[in-house]
């Protein structure tokens, strides 16, 4: 009897044990760190975007846009755990707001929203690479 409970016991803390570690992988790092890559639409135009975010020791996001072959530095990152929705602006005006989905997932996660610059403005979407 106490040899059966001890397999079932066994068996048990197993499946745990890798139920767990699916989770543990699932969520691990900052949910914007890393390298991103997709489209900003602009005049009904599809432009190519690689965007890169670093979180720092002060728990601040910097990073980069590049587009067209210029390289232009974030300013003013803000990530709204509430909502998961992100923010950050660019020189010139230029700002996006999106909202961040399958957080779950580290190959399917995405920033989608919009994109604005004085009366211009367009979708957003980037997929995490």
């Amino acid at each position: 009897m106490k040899q059966l409970m001890r397999k079932r016991f066994a068996a048990l803390l197993g499946v745990l044990t890798l139920c767990g570690s699916f989770v543990v992988q699932g969520q691990e790092g900052y949910p914007l760190e890393g390298t991103w890559s997709g489209e900003r639409q602009v005049n009904g135009k599809d432009s190519r975007v690689l965007l890169s975010l670093t979180l720092q020791r002060d728990q601040s996001v910097i990073g980069f846009v590049i587009e067209n072959g210029k390289r232009q530095p974030l300013q003013n990152v803000q990530l709204r755990p509430e909502s998961w929705t992100v923010s950050f602006t660019l020189e010139g005006g230029y700002q996006v707001e999106g909202k961040i989905e399958n957080l779950g997932s580290f190959s399917e996660r995405k920033i989608v929203g919009k994109w604005s610059q004085g009366s211009d403005n367009g979708n957003f979407a980037v997929k995490m690479n």
